[in-house]
């Protein structure tokens, strides 16, 4: 049950990180073009 909750929690993080680093990304290239 823990090891399920840590697993979770490392989602949870993993996936804003990945949005933030894609929406980054776009505004880098919007402000190129």
């Amino acid at each position: 049950m823990r090891s399920k909750m840590q697993e979770n929690q490392t989602i949870g993080r993993l996936i804003p990180d990945t949005i933030w680093v894609k929406s980054k990304t776009i505004n880098n290239q919007l402000n190129i073009s």
